[in-house]
């Protein structure tokens, strides 16, 4: 082999090598960076300031609650229809 050949077959080698090492300190630099934002940016953690259970209600109170809420708009929509009726047209 030629003087030449080996020396680029010493530096891919070295190339090698560099890569590796060069890798494992991106792994190593990519955990620390992990470990640092992860408690920052983790969506799953709970909200302390949330409300601790929902409370699940029977059928038969979910509709009852709905109906009133339904009641109470159509009362305020009718009440803005009014207003709006005695306002003159401009």
């Amino acid at each position: 082999m030629t003087t030449r050949l080996k020396d680029v077959k010493q530096q891919l080698k070295q190339a090698r090598q560099d890569e590796k090492r060069e890798l494992a300190r991106s792994r190593e630099e990519q955990t620390k960076g992990d470990e640092l934002y992860w408690p920052i940016f983790n969506l799953d953690q709970k909200n302390p300031n949330g409300q601790e259970a929902f409370e699940h209600k029977p059928p038969e109170e979910l509709v009852t609650d709905i109906w009133e809420k339904e009641q109470r708009i159509l009362a305020i929509l009718g009440e803005i229809k009014e207003v709006l009726a005695r306002q003159p047209e401009s």
